[in-house]
């Protein structure tokens, strides 16, 4: 991340965290749709910024700006007297609906971009941004920064094109089938409404616990590489 700015680094974090946040929102939305309750609506970590109140959720901004998230009421388990509000009591068409409403706006953003601009025609730009990830299939949260902070410099146009991808990845990721992300829920979601199996709570979490650590240690080993990859395009320059 040498000889980047640190406006422009600024500028790729919030980019980053308004991908996330409009995925997030397709959540919020639906589950808006359906009445189901979402207490809080948070982007970033750590103490509070600022907090408002809207539509029964507490939309909150954090210091950190490291992801985000939507509080679904009732996720596993139906509270007595409040059905009407838990997830978990909800026909299956609106559970499907709210767990693939987050995939569903960030590809209706990217396919928005990419139909009023199309690919941005500065190919001497787009080469500077990618070049620090060339011949890599899969990049970490590092060189993703970078990326984006790349793409700034290239200007607005170029930079909502690149979130736009960012935005079309994250709803392909969401996908997979592994329990803390979207095809995870909703693969467990289909499992217990289709064949009437109920998966117990504590099986569950150590499900959620093992997929946490896999990822945490997937973005360690990403972002070590990341690291590696800039540190030989340092030396080399």
């Amino acid at each position: 991340m040498k000889n980047l700015k640190l406006r422009n680094i600024a500028w790729a974090l919030l980019g980053i965290n308004i991908v996330l946040a409009i995925h997030e929102l397709g959540h919020w939305a639906f589950c808006k749709l359906f009445g189901v309750a979402t207490p809080e609506f948070s982007v970033g970590f750590g103490p509070v910024l600022f907090e408002t109140k809207f539509a029964g959720t507490r939309f909150v901004l954090s210091l950190f700006p490291i992801g985000g998230y939507v509080e679904i009421f009732g996720v596993r388990s139906v509270v007595p007297g409040l059905e009407a509000i838990s997830f978990a009591a909800q026909p299956l068409y609106a559970k499907v609906s709210i767990l693939l409403g987050g995939i569903g706006l960030n590809l209706l953003f990217a396919l928005l971009v990419f139909s009023i601009w199309g690919r941005p025609r500065m190919l001497s730009c787009e080469k500077e941004a990618l070049s620090s990830v060339k011949g890599e299939s899969l990049i970490g949260p590092i060189g993703i920064v970078t990326m984006l902070a790349r793409s700034v410099e290239c200007g607005w146009r170029f930079f909502v094109f690149f979130l736009a991808v960012l935005s079309l990845n994250l709803a392909v990721f969401n996908l997979v089938p592994i329990p803390v992300l979207d095809g995870g829920q909703l693969l467990l979601v289909l499992t217990e409404s289709l064949f009437g199996v109920t998966i117990r709570e504590e099986s569950y979490e150590l499900l959620m616990l093992i997929t946490i650590f896999g990822l945490a240690l997937l973005f360690f080993f990403l972002a070590g590489r990341d690291l590696k990859r800039a540190t030989r395009g340092n030396s080399s320059s």
